[in-house]
């Protein structure tokens, strides 16, 4: 775990997260995001990297398949026209992935 980081802050419990944990096994948490689109949920790993140059095959392998998982979920509940995602790292300096359900109405 890293200092400072608000996403090891939410692994060890130290910092809560609107909605709560909607997944966590050994290598990913899985909780809702800002909401400024409906249902907008991010993937954390739980070990603290940066790249995923850096993700063991296991890490690697679990990351993306909870992803998957995550995003066929809420294309069954939402209904969205699409789904974007986005992995970026560039705010939070720790490895995670964020998954948006867009819609034509959208703007």
């Amino acid at each position: 775990m890293q200092k400072d980081c608000k996403y090891c802050e939410i692994i060890k419990g130290e910092r809560k997260r609107k909605g709560g944990i909607i997944f966590e096994d050994e290598h990913v948490i899985v909780f809702l995001g800002n909401q400024h689109h409906k249902g907008h949920t991010i993937g954390v790993l739980k070990r603290h990297i940066e790249d995923v140059l850096n993700l063991t095959e296991e890490e690697r392998d679990n990351f993306f398949d909870i992803m998957i998982k995550i995003a066929r979920a809420i294309r069954k509940a939402m209904k969205p026209d699409k789904l974007n995602y986005a992995l970026f790292g560039n705010w939070v300096p720790h490895l995670h992935w964020h998954i948006y359900p867009r819609y034509k109405a959208d703007d």
